[in-house]
């Protein structure tokens, strides 16, 4: 119970009450890996990055077959800078859990982060592929196939992210930049 309340805390940006709770569920129950799970989002919240890993680190030894703890790993550590680690980290993930849209979202931003957009590109249609609302992983998808030259591709994620989200003139804008629809009167207020 303890657990689950300082998750709907951190949420509520209650860091602070949702650490205090964390406690009390560390001292009942030790070796609980979502204790250790949430422990490490709030310290990733608070920047305390190498004690976020430790904390991830932790939860995936009590819960070797748990995918999510290796994710947490893999985003902080690409907060870190640690791209190959980062990426070792959402390796580890997919191969518990292949379906992981947040996963494999984390992969293909690390991988066209070091350049490799033509792997990062199959890794974020996945993760559409899983989710099909997943909003971030159709932005980033749209972005990569901008860098890949596959303009046609990028201005149809650019459509559905405009159909799909209250930024529908800056969406629109982002396809006719590509050359991929008639360009507007102005430029969207968030440019």
């Amino acid at each position: 119970v303890y657990v689950e309340l300082a998750k709907s805390l951190m949420r509520a940006g209650k860091l602070d009450d949702a650490g205090a709770l964390l406690r009390q569920a560390e001292e009942l129950k030790p070796d609980l890996p979502e204790l250790w799970m949430v422990k490490g989002e709030i310290l990733g919240h608070r920047q305390k990055y190498p004690e976020a890993v430790a904390a991830f680190n932790r939860a995936s030894t009590l819960a070797p077959r748990y995918p999510r703890p290796h994710h947490g790993a893999g985003v902080v550590l690409a907060l870190m800078g640690d791209f190959q680690a980062a990426g070792a980290a959402m390796n580890r993930a997919l191969a518990l859990d292949p379906n992981y849209p947040e996963a494999n979202c984390g992969l293909g931003a690390i991988l066209l982060r070091l350049g490799q957009t033509l792997e990062a590109i199959p890794r974020y249609e996945k993760a559409i592929a899983d989710r099909p609302n997943y909003l971030e992983a159709r932005a980033d998808l749209a972005l990569a196939y901008e860098k890949a030259g596959r303009l046609k591709d990028a201005a149809s994620q650019y459509e559905a992210l405009a159909q799909a989200t209250t930024d529908e003139s800056f969406f629109r804008f982002q396809r006719a930049s590509l050359g991929q629809a008639e360009p507007p009167s102005a430029a969207p207020p968030q440019l």
